[in-house]
């Protein structure tokens, strides 16, 4: 899988000319998020066309965050960000966090139409990027 992942990954790094992960190489992101976040994937069949990599867990934060959307290009449009979107935002809430946070490239305008279907809503910017949050309904922030 961890192959599948690197691929995946660097398919899409290369079509957007190195946006997607700064400061670090693949192999090192993955180590990283691999042994301390969380993975989602999507498989058609046994080929990975998707990937969630995020963080939720540390719960005295209530902040959950998600690292990395990745959706395969010939197979957007079929609906797996919103459900990986989504399990991670149910991931999230069973585990209770309060929120989710995330940051996007501005001009991505699909993946903010993206999370901003999903309840995001913009909370920041820095540079080209936006910082988007989803509260977690019953949930009680932590300062």
């Amino acid at each position: 899988m961890r192959d599948a992942l690197s691929e995946l990954i660097r398919r899409e790094s290369r079509r957007t000319r190195g946006e997607l992960i700064h400061g670090v190489t693949v192999d090192a992101y993955l180590d990283k998020v691999l042994a301390l976040g969380e993975t989602l994937v999507h498989l058609q069949g046994e080929r990975l066309v998707g990937a969630l990599f995020g963080y939720c867990n540390a719960p005295d934060s209530g902040l959950a965050y998600v690292s990395l959307l990745i959706v395969a290009e010939e197979t957007r449009g079929q609906g797996i960000g919103d459900m990986l979107v989504e399990a991670f935002i149910r991931l999230s809430a069973r585990r209770g966090f309060a929120r989710v946070q995330l940051e996007v490239q501005a001009s991505n305008h699909a993946a903010v139409s993206l999370y901003n279907k999903h309840g995001f809503f913009r909370i920041g910017e820095e540079g080209p990027k936006l910082l988007m949050q989803r509260n977690l309904p019953g949930r009680h922030m932590k300062s």
